[in-house]
Protein backbone atom coordinates (compact mmCIF):
# COMPACT_ATOMS: atom_id res chain seq x y z
CA UNK A 1 0.00 0.00 0.00
CA UNK A 2 1.39 3.83 -0.98
CA UNK A 3 1.54 5.84 1.87
CA UNK A 4 -0.99 8.34 0.45
CA UNK A 5 -3.31 5.43 0.90
CA UNK A 6 -1.68 4.89 4.10
CA UNK A 7 -2.64 8.14 5.58
CA UNK A 8 -5.98 8.48 4.09
CA UNK A 9 -6.91 5.25 5.44
CA UNK A 10 -5.14 6.57 9.33
CA UNK A 11 -7.37 9.73 9.12
CA UNK A 12 -10.38 8.23 8.11
CA UNK A 13 -10.21 5.68 10.61
CA UNK A 14 -9.80 8.48 13.21
CA UNK A 15 -12.78 10.64 11.70
CA UNK A 16 -15.09 7.05 12.09
CA UNK A 17 -14.09 6.72 15.43
CA UNK A 18 -15.86 9.80 16.85
CA UNK A 19 -19.91 9.65 17.80
CA UNK A 20 -20.65 12.58 16.18
CA UNK A 21 -19.28 12.19 12.64
CA UNK A 22 -21.86 10.73 10.04
CA UNK A 23 -20.18 11.00 7.28
CA UNK A 24 -16.34 11.00 5.99
CA UNK A 25 -15.30 12.30 2.59
CA UNK A 26 -12.53 13.35 0.02
CA UNK A 27 -11.36 15.29 -2.25
CA UNK A 28 -11.60 18.89 -3.40
CA UNK A 29 -12.96 21.53 -0.87
CA UNK A 30 -14.72 23.64 -3.77
CA UNK A 31 -16.83 20.41 -4.93
CA UNK A 32 -17.56 19.17 -1.81
CA UNK A 33 -21.27 18.31 -1.02
CA UNK A 34 -22.55 18.98 -4.92
CA UNK A 35 -25.36 17.14 -4.47
CA UNK A 36 -26.47 17.70 -0.92
CA UNK A 37 -26.21 14.14 -0.62
CA UNK A 38 -24.47 14.22 2.86
CA UNK A 39 -25.20 13.54 6.23
CA UNK A 40 -23.96 15.97 8.53
CA UNK A 41 -22.16 16.57 10.77
CA UNK A 42 -19.11 15.43 8.48
CA UNK A 43 -15.14 15.27 7.97
CA UNK A 44 -13.88 15.97 4.81
CA UNK A 45 -10.33 15.24 3.95
CA UNK A 46 -7.93 16.75 1.14
CA UNK A 47 -3.81 15.71 0.48
CA UNK A 48 -3.15 18.37 -1.53
CA UNK A 49 0.07 17.29 -2.39
CA UNK A 50 3.55 15.48 -1.30
CA UNK A 51 7.26 15.62 -1.41
CA UNK A 52 10.37 14.38 -0.40
CA UNK A 53 12.65 16.62 2.24
CA UNK A 54 15.97 14.53 1.83
CA UNK A 55 15.22 11.62 -0.29
CA UNK A 56 13.76 9.66 2.50
CA UNK A 57 10.76 11.16 4.06
CA UNK A 58 7.62 12.23 2.95
CA UNK A 59 5.54 15.45 3.63
CA UNK A 60 2.34 15.59 3.18
CA UNK A 61 -0.06 18.86 3.00
CA UNK A 62 -3.35 17.90 4.21
CA UNK A 63 -6.52 19.45 4.99
CA UNK A 64 -9.09 18.64 6.88
CA UNK A 65 -12.45 20.04 7.26
CA UNK A 66 -14.88 19.53 10.36
CA UNK A 67 -18.47 20.87 9.57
Amino acid sequence: MNKYTEILYYIKGLAELDAYVNTVTRGEFDKLDLNKGNIFPLVHINIASASFTNGQTLTFDIQIGCL
